[in-house]
């Protein structure tokens, strides 16, 4: 059996709520008590789906607007989060933002603090309410400042995916368990005949474990700014070496699906993407290979993953009728039988206790959805700085730059550090530092 480095759980760690949370919630919507839902509606939903979710989530709404509830969704699709976040913007300078969004949970933070957002605790707790009891903690990382913003719906973290032939051609057992093997073994081992070991996703997501999992600013409640920290630069520079001596595949801008496609075309033996891709890996790779899971490796820190995926929010400008339909749509896409689909499609981590009833038979079906459910322990949500949309960017920046080039790591990730210093004072917050 593997030999797990477990982090004792923090209070950002996610773990099972207690019931009776739902209590907490302030009762008597003054949404509901205004508006009976009598005259026809139509509202605008802004999504982050393409391809095969992006087709589920239009079948969501012709069912929905089949019902009988007077209300249509207008659906359209805005591109990835980062897109779909830059139209949010102009939007708001227009004046010209739609009735409800499903952005990633990394992006909601910004619009929240800009007072782009509606509370949605009267909602929770009026007359279409939903039980809290009934989610697990994720669905906390909608709330800010006491109140929530966001309604989880994707939920999922990032996990490595590998090629199975290619492991075991290899001479290897499994997927690597720490971060000395990944680099040390299974890159020189995996690289040969035209493959790669690695294809490496661009981003600031999955990133985030190369610091906790080394020991770095785990503990960042208080605007810790630490990403110059000597040991996150040492895995940056093993991760641009790895690239140097083609043990790892940057993806080009025009590379079809990415790392994704360079892993599904066999380019590549590991990638490291989002659970919400163990629904369509199969499809992706057309049974070439057999493509399998396990968990990020671990560092001398520990065992961390950073949770991510998506969520529901109501804008706040929209009328308090296009609110409470865009809120009773919400409750259709979270009722169990969709939800179920929508974590069946996709590979998404099922956060209510009715879809996890429902999709017992799909997770034993599939071991690598229940790899992608035992991970969850390992897991916590963004760096405090990567919730201020400018530094989450300048983060992005620099460490694509670092892997992608052959800039200097040290003196980029320090003039990061001090980028991200300036944008937290910026935004009105003092950064600390360890």
């Amino acid at each position: 059996m593997r030999n797990l480095i477990k982090k004792p759980i923090s209070r950002r760690s996610f773990i099972k709520i207690s019931t009776g949370t739902a209590g907490l919630l302030a009762l008597g919507n003054p949404f509901t008590q205004a508006f009976a839902q009598n005259d026809p509606i139509t509202i605008q939903f802004w999504h982050s789906h393409g391809g095969g979710l992006g087709e589920l989530l239009e079948t969501f709404v012709e069912e929905f607007n089949a019902l009988d509830n007077n209300i249509t969704v207008q659906s359209e699709y805005q591109g990835d989060y980062q897109d779909h976040m830059n139209k949010l913007i102009i939007a708001a300078a227009g004046n010209a933002l739609p009735d409800m969004i499903h952005l990633g949970d990394g992006q909601y933070p910004p619009l929240a603090q800009n007072n782009l957002l509606q509370p949605l605790d009267d909602f929770m707790g009026g007359e279409y309410g939903i039980d809290l009891s009934e989610y697990t903690q994720p669905v906390y990382r909608g709330m800010m400042n006491d109140q929530f913003y966001q309604l989880a719906y994707g939920v999922s973290t990032p996990i490595l995916y590998y090629n199975v032939e290619a492991i075991t051609a290899a001479g290897l057992d499994g997927a690597p368990d720490t971060w000395d093997d990944f680099f040390d073994t299974y890159l020189p081992a995996l690289t040969s005949n035209g493959m790669a070991g690695f294809a490496y996703a661009p981003g600031n997501w999955w990133q985030q474990a190369a610091y906790w999992s080394n020991g770095a600013m785990q503990e960042d409640e208080n605007w810790l700014v630490d990403l110059a920290n000597p040991a996150a630069i040492t895995w940056f520079e093993r991760m641009q070496s790895a690239r140097q001596q083609g043990h790892v595949l940057y993806p080009s801008a025009s590379a079809d699906n990415g790392s994704n496609g360079l892993f599904a075309s066999q380019y590549a033996a590991i990638t490291i993407n989002s659970t919400g891709l163990i629904g369509t890996i199969d499809e992706l790779s057309q049974g070439a290979f057999t493509a399998n899971v396990d968990f990020l490796p671990a560092g001398p820190g520990g065992r961390f993953v950073p949770s991510g995926g998506n969520g529901l929010s109501i804008i706040r400008n929209a009328s308090p009728e296009a609110q409470l339909a865009a809120w009773r749509f919400i409750t259709y896409l979270q009722s169990p039988d969709q939800f179920m689909r929508y974590d069946e499609r996709s590979g998404y981590i099922p956060i209510t206790q009715p879809t996890i009833e429902r999709m017992q038979d799909i997770l034993t079906a599939d071991p690598r959805r229940q790899v992608a459910v035992e991970q969850f322990e390992f897991s916590r949500w963004h760096m405090k700085v990567h919730t201020l949309a400018r530094a989450a960017q300048a983060m992005q920046d620099a460490w694509n730059e670092v892997v992608q080039t052959d800039t200097d790591v040290s003196k980029r990730l320090n003039k990061l550090q001090d980028e991200v210093v300036q944008i937290v004072r910026e935004e009105g917050f003092e950064p600390t530092f360890s």
